[in-house]
């Protein structure tokens, strides 16, 4: 009976000691999974005055910075291949309504791939003038306002100065919240 109950515990012990060697294989693999490092993403700075840019809009119009002078703009940097653009586009579309109540346009910028059955489908039922195609081959608009992925936004103000620009992340969703705020107290 004795040998018994010491090969149960062995046993356990063995369990144990194999259980705890795989939670350590776990923690290493996981220490060594790399991490996109956001906090060093170059982008521009608050404060900063925006680039001036061209692009035609889905209309068909040409477009540049100063068709948004005195007037606060969102550019909200997308791509027609873009998944999280694909989900994140219907929600901003569901706040447009508080933009517009708190004086602030959004303005999609897309990147113009050639494709414009995706690039129609992505924007359908949206204003094609809130919508500006660039050729990133030969435009230096991406480049220019330092985007490092989409979706992405750039807050500017009325004189076109940089109030923010980040991932569509907590930030936006602050931003969102504050126009939802405002139009609940007015």
């Amino acid at each position: 009976m004795n040998w018994v109950w010491i090969n149960i515990i062995v046993l356990w012990i063995v369990v144990l000691i194999i259980l705890l060697l795989v939670l350590a294989l776990i923690r290493h693999a996981n220490q060594n999974i790399p991490q996109n490092d956001f906090n060093n993403v170059d982008t521009l700075s608050p404060g900063s005055k925006a680039p001036d840019f061209t692009a035609k809009s889905l209309a068909g119009d040409n477009i540049s910075l100063e068709n948004f002078s005195g007037s606060k703009t969102i550019l909200i940097f997308v791509s027609p291949t873009c998944a999280p653009c694909k989900e994140k586009i219907p929600e901003i579309e569901k706040v447009r309504n508080n933009a517009e109540a708190a004086n602030v346009n959004l303005v999609y910028v897309c990147n113009d791939d050639g494709n414009k059955d995706l690039i129609n489908d992505l924007f359908k039922g949206i204003l094609h003038e809130k919508v500006l195609l660039i050729d990133k081959s030969n435009n230096s608009f991406m480049s220019d306002y330092k985007i490092p992925a989409t979706p992405f936004f750039c807050y500017l103000d009325e004189n076109g100065i940089v109030k923010h620009t980040w991932f569509m992340d907590k930030k936006w969703d602050q931003i969102v919240n504050q126009w939802k705020s405002a139009e609940k107290a007015s």
